[in-house]
């Protein structure tokens, strides 16, 4: 009886140390690191609906080039929660000052795949924070961000028009050929201040330059 009522004690504590640390974070991380999760899993064509899905993940994206995600953008108090819940001196990656450099300038110092596999199950969303900065995006070479009908980026230049992007991205791809094998453009829009027809528009783009991989997400 006391061995079981001690086992019933033990569950109820993990449980509520795990939901303490879920609860630490705000929804908008946890939503954003939940998607990358199973458009990762996707990607990498691994069931999502498995006990070790994290080690999965770390351990194929250590061995892939080129994974098919989409950009995330957090922001300062996601990443300050990310430190506040999970910040200790017994793993690496829960290392607060590594956190914040990472964050804020793409570095990973000794972080690494091999890092991320020794992480407990407690830290998953630290875990995935850093398996989405050790990915290699630098092929997602190109990003449309649209704001609404009138206000439409191409990496970080506003246009006149949309017809300015075919012209924009086969002047930056001189080797077209290898550009629309290797590169994905990222369309990132405002789902209440934009209209398919733009989406239709930019798209007729694309399809002209020869740029036929993209990645489509929405604002924060």
């Amino acid at each position: 009886m006391r061995i079981l009522l001690f086992l019933v004690f033990s569950i109820c504590l993990f449980n509520c140390k795990n939901k303490i640390k879920n609860d630490c974070l705000p929804i908008s991380l946890i939503q954003k690191l939940d998607s990358f999760k199973f458009e990762l899993a996707d990607s990498l064509s691994i069931e999502s609906k498995q006990i070790s899905l994290i080690d999965l993940l770390v351990n194929e994206s250590s061995k892939r080039e080129n994974i098919l995600i989409n950009f995330i953008e957090f922001d300062s108090l996601e990443i300050e929660s990310l430190i506040d819940c999970f910040s200790h001196e017994n793993n690496t990656i829960t290392d607060s000052n590594y956190i914040r450099i990472q964050a804020y300038s793409n570095y990973s110092g000794d972080i690494n795949f091999y890092t991320l596999s020794k992480s407990n199950k407690e830290e998953e969303y630290v875990t995935l924070f850093w398996l989405y900065h050790l990915i290699d995006k630098s092929y997602i070479s190109n990003r449309i961000i649209m704001k609404n009908d009138k206000e439409v980026y191409l990496n970080g230049e506003l246009l006149g028009s949309v017809s300015e992007i075919r012209e924009k991205l086969i002047l930056s791809n001189t080797n077209i050929k290898d550009f629309s094998k290797r590169s994905v453009i990222s369309i990132t829009g405002d789902k209440d201040s934009v209209s398919i027809d733009l989406v239709d528009k930019i798209e007729n783009e694309l399809y002209e330059a020869d740029a036929l991989r993209i990645n489509y997400s929405t604002l924060p």
